[in-house]
């Protein structure tokens, strides 16, 4: 069971708004941009409100600020959900338990689940609120003819109380992971703790489990401590050291790629604490075990809180993250929220940080917000989307706000980008979100401005993934996704004010012919002997494009990597197939004859970019 659409209505600052998480046929992570107050964090807990209702007497909150004076509508959150095989045979099972004779024909594919909150003159209207669920299970109820659906059926609530315990894939929420660590983790409940304990001990749970040994933090950590066994007491430190050896390669194998940094490693050590319990006038001590997880560095331990901010949100990230998505009992495909990730880290290491979220999606899928250029990974602009807030005047430098006119929207970026025909380089849309302009420190790479992200997508996908380490080492060249053959001048203008290096590659058709000639005339000689059609570089290539470079055979080999069922060649078929390649990583054997194309291509490029920009 996995989440493809969440539908808001009324929450806080957003009127009406969906989020498509099935588009594209693989895709997984999906990134939400937008300036401050625009609006990304209520979208993040306008999800985990749908699968965490609000503590009593909080239901006002949610109110939009516009309505809290006579607000007499409803607050709604709703999911669609798509159920595999064995989803549909377990649910179909359990129906049949409490009574309801399912028709075997009517296949379910997806339910819908909303939590509603209804106010009438702002005051919460409890008979009127709750969670609803749509289902399309047909059938009768046990003694009945009558055909109807499950939840028209006395077996409807305890049958979605068994989808929501077992079934239901979890929304994880982290606004942020900047909580302080606990220095010590304690194994049981004390009375009066705080409420992070049992969040940790269920993070301790999940790395137990990772070690696949049926361990638990009852049988095998504190009963041993509290054992005085001298037997129980080794096992105890077997266990405890697999656990520490298990945080440090998870953890420091990742920061090691990014940060070049080593020598770090996880100890952890074990204790009771004695705590009074009872009745005050003849006090009684009850000894708490717990653990403590410490960072060792050389010679020296640190309380993981004593590091530095950034240290302490990669390791809590990492952590909370890479174990969670493996828990045992979870059924489904999670879903992670994370609000602003890395801001405590430098802008390289933002970027690198991107490489990480691939490996959490490998069982969940991930929304994330930002306002950094440095976590927008081109390869995944089909699920971004652009947040804006009506409210926020972001023609003006101050950024005023009025609240009144609070409207949160989230636009696919696709959708944005074609709603601003007057933006003429494809990023153009993100990055005027992000009021991005480069430092005079910032080292800003040489491109190779293509058509469009179709053919950024084939190009990159043939650099990156099938070429030999060698020769991506020595060409070593970054794909910039344009606006169509003839609408580059500005990312170009861009490029020559700034007096970095550039190379253009277009069709060999009369579009990319014209456009070469277009910018010589337009921009001067600085284009000349850095623009070329296809042909150019090849008159056996005249109007072909780019995806001609690759045999008919193989064109329908890409287009079956991704949609097997797939008879005929069509053009949308093999792009979308394409950026699906590249996202997921997947590689497909081409013949040398097509690989020896493009290594032309790409040497010709490589041999402008090393000449010095005239």
């Amino acid at each position: 069971m996995k989440y493809t659409s969440f539908h808001i209505k009324n929450y806080k600052g957003i009127e009406d708004l969906e989020l498509d998480l099935a588009r594209g046929a693989k895709h997984k992570i999906f990134t939400l941009v937008g300036l401050n107050e625009s609006g990304k964090t209520t979208i993040l807990e306008a999800l985990n409100f749908f699968q965490n209702e609000l503590a009593s007497g909080q239901e006002h909150t949610v109110i939009p600020k516009s309505k809290k004076g006579n607000f007499n509508d409803a607050v709604s959150v709703s999911a669609t959900l798509e159920l595999d095989a064995d989803d549909e045979r377990l649910i179909k099972a359990e129906a049949r338990k409490n009574g309801f004779r399912v028709k075997e024909d009517a296949p379910m594919g997806t339910i819908e689940i909303e939590r509603r909150y209804t106010f009438s003159r702002s005051s919460f209207d409890t008979a009127n609120s709750g969670v609803y669920w749509t289902t399309s299970i047909l059938g009768s109820d046990k003694g009945s003819k009558k055909v109807k659906k499950l939840e028209e059926s006395r077996a409807f609530g305890t049958t979605t109380n068994f989808i929501e315990r077992t079934l239901l894939p979890p929304i994880i929420y982290y606004p942020n992971f900047l909580t302080k660590f606990p220095q010590r983790i304690y194994l049981q409940p004390r009375p009066n703790e705080d409420d992070d304990q049992g969040f940790y001990r269920e993070v301790l749970q999940d790395v137990l489990d990772s070690l696949g040994a049926d361990y638990t933090i009852d049988a095998h950590l504190v009963a041993r401590i509290h054992s005085g066994q001298a037997e129980d007491k080794a096992s105890l430190d077997v266990v405890l050291n697999k656990v520490a050896a298990k945080i440090t390669t998870v953890v420091f194998k990742t920061w090691e790629e990014l940060f070049a940094s080593r020598g770090k490693r996880i100890v952890i050590e074990k204790g009771v604490e004695p705590v009074a319990t009872g009745d005050p006038a003849a006090p009684t001590k009850t000894n708490y075990p717990y653990i403590d997880i410490k960072l060792q560095e050389g010679s020296d331990e640190y309380s993981i809180s004593e590091r530095s901010l950034g240290f302490t949100w990669f390791f809590s990230f990492l952590l909370f993250t890479e174990f969670r998505k493996d828990r045992v009992k979870d059924r489904g495909e999670i879903l992670f929220l994370i609000d602003e990730p890395a801001s405590n880290l430098h802008s390289t290491a933002q970027a690198k940080l991107l490489h990480t979220f691939e490996r959490i999606v490998s069982k969940s899928k991930l929304i994330y917000t930002t306002h950094s250029h440095h976590l927008i990974n081109p390869e995944w602009l089909e699920g971004a989307y652009i947040v804006k807030n009506k409210a926020v005047d972001y023609d003006d430098n101050g950024l005023d706000f009025d609240a009144l006119k609070t409207d949160i929207t989230a636009t696919p970026y696709k959708q944005f980008a074609a709603e601003h025909p007057d933006q003429h380089t494809y990023f153009q849309p993100i990055l005027d979100t992000l009021d991005y302009q480069p430092s005079n420190l910032e080292l800003v790479p040489e491109i190779v401005i293509v058509e469009g992200k179709n053919d950024f997508y084939t190009f990159k996908y043939v650099h990156d993934y099938l070429l030999s380490a060698e020769q991506r080492r020595k060409l070593d060249l970054h794909f910039y996704p344009g606006n169509g053959a003839g609408k580059n001048d500005k990312a170009i203008r861009l490029y020559v004010a700034w007096g970095r290096k550039f190379a253009v590659l277009v069709d060999g058709d009369a579009a990319g012919r014209n456009a070469k000639t277009k910018y010589e005339e337009e921009i001067g000689p600085v284009v000349s002997g850095r623009c070329w059609p296809l042909s150019e570089i090849n008159p056996r290539w005249k109007d072909k494009a780019t995806e001609d470079l690759f045999s008919a055979a193989e064109r329908m080999k890409i287009i079956k990597a991704v949609f097997p069922k797939a008879s005929t060649y069509t053009k949308g078929h093999f792009n979308e197939a394409m950026q699906n390649l590249i996202s997921t990583k997947t590689t497909v054997a081409f013949s040398q004859q097509t690989l020896d194309r493009f290594v032309k291509i790409f040497e010709r490029v490589r041999t402008a970019l090393d000449a010095p920009l005239v």
